[in-house]
C-alpha cells in the first residue's frame, strides 16, 4: 500500500489531525492498533473531572461540551469541541486528573487513543510531540480566554463573546449548536445567570444585532457585536 492510500484508511487525519500524517508508515500502521472508536448518545458523559486521565480523545462528529465544575454546584463552560478537536490533549503531558467534564450535546463519534502509547510516539517523533503540544497550546488559550473574560469583561460584553464564539460552528447534517445549548448554557459560557443572560440577549435583538429563531440565535450585526465584545 503507497502512502497516499495509506492515509485514506486513517481518516482521522483527513478531519482535522494534521499531527500524525508526517509519521512514518510502520508507525500509522500500528497507529490503528491504539486507537477505537465509540459512541456517545446526548448527554452522556465522555469523561469526568477528577478522574484519571487514562485516554485522549478527538471528536470525529458532533459537538461535546467542556465545563468545569465547582464546589457551589455551578458550572463553567469552556469550549464546545467537534470534528478535529482533541479532548484533554494535557494528559500527553502531564498525565493525572481530567480538569474538568466533557459531555456529548449530541450523538457523537469519537476516537479514543491509549494515552501512554501517545506519550510514547510523542518522545520519540519530535515532530509529533511538536505539533501536538501546540495543539495544547492552542486549546489553552481558549481556556485562558474564558478566564478573562470572567475576570475583566462586563456583562454585556461577556455575551457578545459568547454568541460570537457558538455562531462560529459550521452546522452539522443541518443542525446548529444553538439546537442543543439551553440558555443557562449560554449563561454559563459568559459566567452570569441565565436570568442576565437572557435580559441582555433580548436587548440585543431589540437593538437588531442578532434575530432569535426559537432556540438559534442569528447575528445581524457582528462588527456591532465585536465593538461591544472589545469595549464591554
Amino acid at each position: 500500500m503507497n502512502r497516499k492510500d495509506l492515509i485514506i484508511t486513517i481518516p482521522l487525519i483527513n478531519l482535522g489531525a494534521r499531527c500524525f500524517e508526517d509519521l512514518p508508515d510502520e508507525i500509522l500502521n500500528e497507529l490503528k492498533l491504539h486507537k477505537r472508536r465509540m459512541k456517545f448518545k446526548a448527554g452522556e458523559t465522555l469523561f469526568k473531572q477528577g478522574t484519571f486521565t487514562s485516554a485522549i480523545m478527538l471528536v470525529i462528529d458532533g459537538f461535546v461540551k467542556e465545563y468545569m465544575e465547582n464546589d457551589s454546584g455551578k458550572n463553567t463552560n469552556l469550549r464546545i469541541a467537534t470534528t478535529g478537536d482533541f479532548l484533554s490533549l494535557s494528559g500527553v503531558f502531564f498525565p493525572g486528573s481530567y480538569h474538568f467534564t466533557a459531555e456529548a450535546l449530541n450523538d457523537c463519534t469519537i476516537c479514543v487513543f491509549e494515552n501512554d502509547y501517545l506519550r510514547k510516539l510523542a518522545g520519540e517523533n519530535a515532530s509529533f510531540g511538536l505539533r501536538l503540544m501546540e495543539r495544547f497550546g492552542r486549546t489553552e488559550s481558549t481556556y485562558f480566554s474564558v478566564l478573562n473574560s470572567m475576570l475583566y469583561k462586563q456583562m454585556n460584553g461577556k455575551i457578545a463573546k459568547v454568541l460570537l464564539y457558538l455562531s462560529s460552528f459550521p452546522e452539522i447534517d443541518g443542525a446548529s449548536v444553538y439546537d442543543f445549548l439551553s440558555r443557562k448554557d449560554i449563561a454559563d459560557f459568559a459566567i452570569v445567570t441565565p436570568e442576565n443572560a437572557t435580559r441582555v440577549i433580548k436587548s440585543f435583538e431589540a437593538d437588531g444585532l442578532i434575530k432569535l429563531e426559537d432556540k438559534r440565535i442569528i447575528i445581524l450585526d457582528y462588527l456591532a457585536l465585536e465593538k461591544i465584545k472589545e469595549l464591554g
